[in-house]
């Protein structure tokens, strides 16, 4: 058994747990169990796989404290800062010690002794094992804006994306995106593991709001309400299913002219790459119209770097 399930296992029901699960002596990630007065549904909520993102940690912090566990239905689990050196660290994507993008490496067939496949393992064990549904929060690290969104997979099997998706309409985000893509922590959680699972994406630039904790918190727990009570709130939601990045040719100084949020044209200028003298590198051109979901929002920039992102 293991140390989640024996802990949830002995608790009382309408009570609170708070301990950290160690990955080795000096990392641990911190987590809180509120067991409410039924266990029969487990919501994981994971949040800092990227470590400067941090409006989902402040969500759950607030939740800790507003929710009453005694008319609780059901058992939540929330993982507050997944990757701790990276949040430590102030660091925008990677886990510092490896520098590997966490979340890229769910998938990993391939166990490396390395800090990240370490944390990995620890997730895969403990979270994925007790949790029957998942919602992992992100938002905009120290150098992306974003447009708030929210993720479900297409590649996990019919009933876990059907769920999936449910949970995503529930949320009550606007933007819906329905992806192909692999390697996260909740693409693992939903393809290998058979956990209905989302990302809510809100916030940007590295800051925490109020008004985006206002939103996430709203969005997770109109999710957690469907999920437990069978609540389903009056929700419009665009949902996309293709998608497109456009990258920096050169390194030099990227001028966005676009938001997020805006619906671009096929051929509409973008933004561009100058040198630091002003010589123009790149015309960042729209191959296809859509909706400007992300950018990257500071002006430095290397070859080979994201600029924005398109969906469709």
């Amino acid at each position: 058994m293991t140390i989640l399930k024996e802990i949830i296992k002995t608790l009382e029901p309408g009570s609170i747990y708070q301990s950290d699960l160690y990955v080795r002596e000096d990392v641990s990630i911190p987590f809180t169990i509120l067991k409410g007065k039924t266990e029969d549904k487990v919501i994981g909520v994971t949040g800092a796989v990227h470590g400067s993102e941090y409006v989902g940690l402040k969500v759950m912090i607030d939740l800790i404290e507003e929710i009453d566990v005694t008319t609780l239905n059901g058992t939540l689990c929330f993982f507050h800062v997944v990757n701790m050196p990276g949040f430590l660290e102030i660091d925008p994507c990677f886990v510092p010690e490896d520098t590997i993008n966490l979340n890229r490496i769910f998938q990993d067939k391939e166990h490396k002794e390395t800090l990240s496949y370490q944390i990995k393992q620890v997730v895969q064990d403990e979270v994925f094992s007790v949790c029957q549904f998942i919602i992992d929060l992100h938002g905009g690290n120290l150098t992306e804006s974003l447009l708030p969104h929210c993720y479900y997979s297409v590649l996990a099997s019919e009933e876990v994306m059907t769920i999936s998706k449910k949970m995503a309409l529930a949320s009550g985000i606007p933007v819906v995106y329905a992806s192909h893509a692999t390697g996260g922590l909740y693409q693992s959680a939903s393809i290998d593991y058979g956990i209905p699972s989302v990302i809510l994406e809100q916030g940007e630039n590295g800051k925490c709001t109020c008004e985006d904790v206002r939103l996430l918190k709203e969005a997770v727990c109109n999710t957690m309400m469907y999920l437990l009570d069978g609540i389903e709130k009056e929700h419009t939601a665009t949902v996309f299913d293709k998608t497109y990045v456009l990258s920096s040719e050169y390194q030099g100084c990227w001028f966005s002219y676009v938001e997020v949020g805006t619906y671009v044209e096929e051929g509409q200028l973008l933004g561009e790459i100058r040198s630091v003298h002003g010589a123009l590198l790149q015309s960042v051109i729209a191959t296809q119209k859509g909706l400007l979901l992300y950018k990257k929002a500071v002006v430095a920039v290397e070859k080979d770097e994201s600029l924005v992102t398109i969906v469709y």
